[in-house]
């Protein structure tokens, strides 16, 4: 079941691509206005549905199928994130 599923209290920033580009490593320079700007998309997007839509928080490479996504909760989370001053574990 999805809501049993152990969800570490992380955020991966990876590179995608073959040996990585290192926009890995220039996101971890920049990583609170990033959250801060990922904060303003997801609470700008229009969509009304409660797990938010391609544009905000769905991913559609999600194994889930998105179903463990809360649009509010990533506004919170992002929030709290910039409220914090979060910067990444090393």
């Amino acid at each position: 079941a999805a809501n049993s599923k152990y969800r570490p209290r992380s955020i991966l920033l990876a590179d995608r691509s073959k040996g990585g580009n290192g926009v890995s490593l220039q996101a971890y320079e920049v990583f609170a206005a990033l959250m801060d700007a990922a904060r303003l998309m997801v609470k700008s997007c229009t969509c009304d549905n409660f797990r938010g839509c391609p544009a905000c928080v769905q991913m559609l490479s999600c194994a889930e199928y998105n179903h463990v996504l809360d649009k509010k909760c990533a506004v919170f989370i992002l929030q709290a994130m910039v409220d914090g001053g979060a910067t990444p574990e090393e």
